[in-house]
């Protein structure tokens, strides 16, 4: 079985040369209101509350370089088991708090080992 991470790593690799992801901040984005919103709409009950994800749930979101319109295109057309964000639903402001949230927290980097509850 290939660990998670490694396909994660590997994606962002492979999409970075490819042009497809780049770190860029949000432009004009509330980070504070996009926490608000990324706790009240659902956001953190697939992707957690540090936006680290679950390989069950959904993918981390924190500190992996993307570029806002992918991101922005995920929410409103997911390709997976998750509910459309469409513009009746979530402003393009709000997603670009929810956004600037996401980019602001820090991606974690500790092994299963280094996680107390993980390393039983």
């Amino acid at each position: 079985m290939i660990p998670p991470r490694f396909c994660q790593v590997t994606l962002v690799v492979i999409l970075g040369w490819s042009g497809v992801v780049q770190a860029q901040p949000a432009k004009n984005g509330d980070a504070e209101r996009g926490k608000q919103l990324y706790m009240s709409i659902g956001c953190v009950e697939c992707h957690g509350y540090s936006a680290t994800g679950s390989a069950m749930t959904g993918p981390g979101l924190a500190g992996i370089p993307i570029k806002f319109e992918t991101f922005a295109k995920a929410l409103r057309s997911p390709s997976w088991n998750m509910p459309p964000y469409t513009q009746s639903a979530l402003s393009d402001a709000s997603v670009t708090d929810i956004f600037s949230y996401v980019a602001s927290l820090p991606r974690s980097e500790k092994s299963a080992s280094e996680i107390p509850l993980l390393a039983r």
